[in-house]
């Protein structure tokens, strides 16, 4: 089969290619390596840097992604066998220890760090592979097993922020070879490979390999409202209780060109004056023949002073919209008449489904792309590969089983096809006959 061929369509010529090779493009917006698919200058290139390390200094936003991590760390994680014989079990034992007991970093750490992605729309993970030949003083080599075959000796991010720019092969459908890693300390540069690396990404969109979002892009619009709504009120607070200074000086000083450095010294007081290093003040005591004092220090406003428009309430209503963005609004119901203890369920169940997604793309991309590796280095049969899987966030509701149990019996289904799903999600061992 030829390359390409030429086709004529209604007077029109139109090339068709070989459907095996990849032909045209994503859309994706890149130049040189850089992503450019924001609007928003505020999220492009350096400046995205810096939005996103401040956004995680927010309260709302620190305590939302630490919900997220905390729930998603506490489930449990296992390799499923391919099957029941006993060497699927085998295998399924081999994956527990190269992923969950033999390298660097516990693995619940390692989750922290592919969470990562959840700020920055993508986690670039290094997977590091060793021989497992037993102890050595050599962490990087030291192994728990001497079996001769390969596992991981590490597993560690690239920061996100040192992802300088992509290689990507335009001429194949945008095809994802690796990045270049900038060294902001050394100023070293490091091109690294996608074989090397396990990719965790929000979503992917057009091929985007820094994924489709950062989640917190959703909550940027409301927070910065917000961030500038902290400085109004940190402002309105320090001038209602401190109120604003007047400082009358004779008119002399302030028209006389030989007084002007005293005048400025006067200027830059009346701004200062507050209530901490520079509470009190000194003045003369003389007075002009009418005896009034040549200068004179008045505060207007000061504790008791308010304000036309509460900022704390439109502080709090951007805090909820923040929230809302992340899913996280849970963290306020039962709170300033936010909501009410009955909608605790559904929001953790709408929470929960969230961090379900999150959870699959963890699975799906060590099933797709980790454990063909440790499989293909060590000459194992595809056939016998397990597959990671993971827990439930919320724990079972034994009545909630019951019921759907008896719904099932009284459907006429058989239970007895359901039998293991069942125990699975009840918290119960497997059926010893699946064990065999």
């Amino acid at each position: 089969m030829a390359d390409t061929m030429l086709i004529t369509t209604n007077g029109h010529r139109t090339e068709q290619h070989d459907p095996y090779v990849a032909y045209g493009t994503t859309g994706l917006k890149q130049f040189g390596g850089r992503i450019s698919e924001e609007y928003l200058r505020a999220w492009k290139g350096g400046q995205k840097v810096k939005t996103i390390q401040e956004m995680q200094t927010d309260a709302v936003i620190a305590a939302s992604l630490l919900v997220y991590e905390m729930l998603i760390r506490q489930v449990t994680w296992d390799f499923e066998a391919s099957g029941p014989d006993n060497l699927a079990q085998e295998h399924a034992a081999f994956a527990r220890q190269v992923w969950f007991e033999d390298h660097q970093t516990a693995w619940t750490n390692v989750v922290s760090e592919i969470l990562t992605m959840l700020s920055w729309g993508f986690a670039p993970i290094q997977m590091v592979l060793k021989r497992r030949s037993g102890a050595n003083r050599d962490p990087d080599i030291h192994s728990q097993f001497s079996d001769g075959r390969i596992g991981i000796g590490q597993l560690f991010l690239h920061g996100q922020e040192t992802v300088d720019h992509w290689f990507i092969d335009t001429d194949h459908g945008g095809r994802l070879e690796g990045f270049q890693q900038l060294d902001t300390y050394t100023g070293r540069r490091y091109d690294i490979a996608m074989e090397r690396v396990l990719l965790f990404r929000t979503r992917v969109v057009k091929g985007n390999p820094e994924g489709g979002a950062s989640i917190l892009r959703g909550a940027y619009i409301p927070w910065y409202h917000k961030k500038n709504y902290d400085v109004l009120q940190g402002i309105g607070i320090e001038r209602d209780t401190a109120g604003i200074h007047v400082i009358r000086i004779p008119k002399v000083i302030m028209e006389d060109a030989a007084h002007l450095s005293i005048y400025d010294a006067y200027k830059k007081m009346a701004v200062n004056l507050r209530n901490d290093e520079q509470a009190g003040l000194v003045l003369p005591s003389d007075r002009d023949d009418k005896g009034h004092l040549y200068y004179d220090v008045e505060r207007i406003g000061g504790v008791g002073s308010t304000s036309r428009i509460d900022i704390g309430k439109a502080i709090e209503q951007k805090n909820l919209e923040i929230l809302l963005s992340l899913m996280t609004d849970l963290l306020v119901i039962g709170h300033e008449k936010v909501g009410s203890f009955s909608l605790a369920s559904s929001k953790t169940s709408l929470l929960s489904s969230g961090l379900g997604g999150i959870m699959g793309v963890i699975v799906e991309t060590i099933n797709r792309i980790g454990q063909p590796r440790i499989w293909r280095v060590n000459g194992l049969p595809m056939a016998t590969m397990p597959r990671l899987v993971h827990g439930d966030i919320e724990h079972v509701d034994l009545d909630e089983i019951g019921n759907f149990i008896l719904k099932l019996s009284q459907s006429g289904l058989r239970i007895d096809d359901l039998e293991n799903e069942i125990r699975r999600r009840s918290g119960f061992p497997i059926a010893a006959h699946e064990e065999m």
